[in-house]
């Protein structure tokens, strides 16, 4: 199985970012400006 995206609430978005990086070893591959239209970040 390939995951091509996930999606996670959470109330510090880059910490969670840097620590799920972190343990998969892997790099963010995109981030979406245009979400902030839904009031959301990305």
């Amino acid at each position: 199985m390939r995951i091509r995206q996930l999606v996670l609430v959470a109330e510090d978005r880059d910490k969670v970012v840097n620590d799920l990086c972190n343990l998969f070893k892997i790099e963010v591959a995109f981030y979406d400006p245009g979400v902030i239209h839904f009031g959301l970040e990305n």
